[in-house]
């Protein structure tokens, strides 16, 4: 399963991790999921939104660029930012 480095912004606050998915929406969803919700306020403070899965707007490929996505994640006027690029192909390659 592809590996891919998630770069995440909210209000000039970064964080960045790895997800595995079999794509770039697959690991953006996983982490929204399953991670965000414990780290978001040691990440972000208390301005970090409350995100669940049905809050991604788009992931959409990066104009000109081999294996880069941009995604948004909000709600209510509060949003992450993401930069997902994929890292391996396969785990170990």
């Amino acid at each position: 399963m592809p590996l891919y480095s998630l770069i995440l912004d909210h209000e000039k606050k970064s964080f960045t991790t790895q997800i595995k998915g079999e794509s770039a929406t697959d690991a953006i969803s996983i982490f929204v999921d399953n991670f965000y919700p414990n780290m978001k306020v040691e990440a972000f403070g208390s301005t970090a939104p409350d995100l669940k899965i049905n809050d991604i707007i788009f992931v959409t490929p990066m104009v000109g660029l081999i294996n880069f996505w941009a995604a948004c994640v909000g709600k209510d006027g509060r949003y992450v930012e993401i930069v997902c690029v994929r890292t391996e192909s396969q785990s170990g390659n």
